[in-house]
């Protein structure tokens, strides 16, 4: 029984390691100074970007449509790239109306420019991010001593200007490299990110109705920076997800993540995880083959991807979500974090056989992957283990009582044979006497 109780404690304690966070060394690290790719583009985008106007940019105001306005005459003007005019996009804008939080009817509006195939027939992989940022409240004493509600904005880097400027400038490299595809690239900047992704759904509602020829929707939030890049794909098995894991996990160092390393409740009461903010959430659990991007710290249960990194506090939706303190504060450069993205999406894109393999449609419930799901899969080990103890403990015992009776048994037969043995000598020293 000791023995038992060792063995049980000692499977429990493997178990609990399993739980706890390692510190290990980010293999995407290794590539983030060293990459080379559109560094320089994607500098100069940000730095053009982060015009004192368009700092303040959350969903429906001028500096958010000022912003749109800049994106969509800096794209326009470069050879190559087309503005979507297809009934839905008018000159590369889409009008996009909504209600905010307050009850106010706003309206604001998507970009999009387009790569496109020589292929006539050719399908539209679509890039995606949200270009507003949210306010952050504080709350000061006025000179009467009374509480007051503040609104402040940062540059929104990690939040969302990161990811716009790598995509202007991924999107003017194609336009000016010799490379080709046999499938569109859409560049889509959506406006009203912050009121439950308006825009996002907005151009959801404008491919939906053929999702065939525009099945693939690349996300990319929260990507500027964080101890490692994250891809998301689906909870279940995919095709397409395998191949994308092929050539982001082994060629650049991302981590597939599964939703279940941090589940929070919305405001609505739904269900939102890491994988699915941003416009993510608009394509997640539909037909679409959604590959999201983001960076962070998602290891292990204890680390909830709060933090950006172990050892910093939080940047997203503070202070510090701005190019200065990320690299004088946490020593990383912004422009080669976003160049190493850059680098892995024209990897991801370029594949052989990608059009193919990218555009599989996938079954959106089959069965539980849980390879990609460790929490799943750690669930489900931890459960035979503990069905194999209990198993082992009820064979144990059984042979135990068994071997017990048998012994019992077997030194009352001794008795026996003692005794008869202690008859026989009585009797012979009798019959000697």
């Amino acid at each position: 029984m000791k023995k038992f109780l060792s063995l049980f404690i000692a499977a429990i304690m493997f178990i609990a390691m399993l739980c706890v966070p390692l510190r290990a060394n980010s293999v995407s690290a290794a590539y983030f100074e060293a990459s080379p790719v559109l560094v320089s583009e994607i500098k100069t985008e940000l730095t053009n970007l982060l015009t004192t106007t368009r700092i303040v940019r959350p969903a429906g105001s001028d500096g958010e449509k000022e912003t749109l306005e800049y994106i969509l005459t800096s794209l326009s003007a470069v050879s190559g790239l087309e503005v979507l005019d297809n009934g839905y996009f008018n000159a590369g804008k889409q009008i996009v109306e909504f209600e905010n939080s307050n009850g106010f009817a706003l309206t604001t509006y998507n970009v999009g420019v387009s790569f496109k195939s020589s292929n006539p027939s050719a399908k539209t992989l679509s890039i995606i991010t949200n270009v507003d940022n949210l306010p952050m409240v504080l709350y000061a004493q006025n000179a009467n001593g009374e509480t007051e509600k503040l609104y402040t904005y940062s540059e929104a880097v990690n939040e969302s200007a990161g990811s716009v400027a790598l995509m202007m400038a991924l999107a003017k490299y194609l336009a000016s490299s010799s490379l080709t595809f046999n499938f569109n690239i859409n560049f889509i900047f959506c406006g009203a990110g912050g009121e439950n992704n308006a825009g996002a759904f907005a151009y959801k509602r404008t491919i939906s109705s053929d999702i065939e020829s525009n099945q693939v929707v690349l996300c990319l939030n929260k990507i500027t920076v964080g101890d490692y890049n994250y891809f998301y794909a689906q909870d279940y098995s995919a095709e397409y997800s395998s191949f994308a894991a092929q050539y982001l996990s082994e060629d650049f160092g991302y981590k597939a993540f599964n939703k279940t390393t941090s589940v929070t409740l919305n405001g609505q009461g739904n269900i939102v995880h890491a994988g699915i903010e941003g416009a993510a959430a608009v394509f997640a659990n539909t037909e679409f083959n959604l590959i999201s991007l983001f960076s962070g710290n998602y290891n292990g249960f204890a680390s909830l991807g709060k933090h950006e990194s172990q050892t910093h506090t939080e940047i997203t939706h503070t202070e510090n979500d701005s190019t200065s303190f990320i690299e004088l504060e946490y020593k990383r450069n912004v422009a080669a974090n976003l160049g190493f993205v850059a680098s892995s999406i024209l990897n991801l894109v370029s594949a052989p056989s990608g059009e193919t393999e990218l555009f599989k449609p996938h079954n959106n419930m089959p069965k539980i992957n849980f390879a990609n799901n460790s929490v799943l899969a750690l669930s489900f080990t931890a459960g035979a283990v503990i069905i194999m103890f209990v198993v082992y403990y009820i064979v144990y015992s059984a042979l135990l009582k068994k071997s017990r009776r048998q012994i019992k048994g077997e030194e009352l037969n001794d008795i026996i044979i003692n005794v008869k043995n202690e008859n026989d000598k009585n009797e012979d020293n009798i019959k000697k006497e």
